[in-house]
């Protein structure tokens, strides 16, 4: 199936969510913010270390994310098999379920496309 990973993930009222790129104020005084595609949500839920990552990590597991977020990374339209929405749907949820929003709205854009193919 393919997926649109530049699409923005939005709030309930429509509007683009963002959050901060980094806890250093700029000269204005606010704090440089990012606004979060799918792209982005996917490569960072990909590349970073998640509880559990410890015990359940092998080399070929890491490799294969570290595949997978290069490919998104490059943005567009990509290619995904099952098996790598189920491994997107399951970092996303670990990383991002603090911010439930965001992780509702990417995990929806994952579940569409999913159900379309089926």
């Amino acid at each position: 199936m393919k997926i649109d990973f530049d699409t923005v993930i939005c709030d309930l009222e429509g509007k683009p969510i963002e959050i901060p790129s980094s806890m250093a104020v700029g000269a204005d005084g606010k704090l440089p913010m990012d606004t979060m595609s799918l792209k982005k949500v996917c490569t960072t839920a990909l590349t970073q270390s998640l509880e559990g990552d410890d015990k359940e990590t092998t080399a070929d597991k890491m490799l294969e994310r570290d595949f997978l977020a290069r490919r998104i990374h490059a943005g567009g339209k990509q290619e995904l098999t099952a098996s790598e929405t189920v491994i997107l749907q399951e970092r996303i949820f670990k990383r991002w379920k603090v911010v439930p929003m965001l992780a509702t709205g990417a995990l929806a854009l994952l579940e569409t496309k999913s159900k379309a193919a089926a």
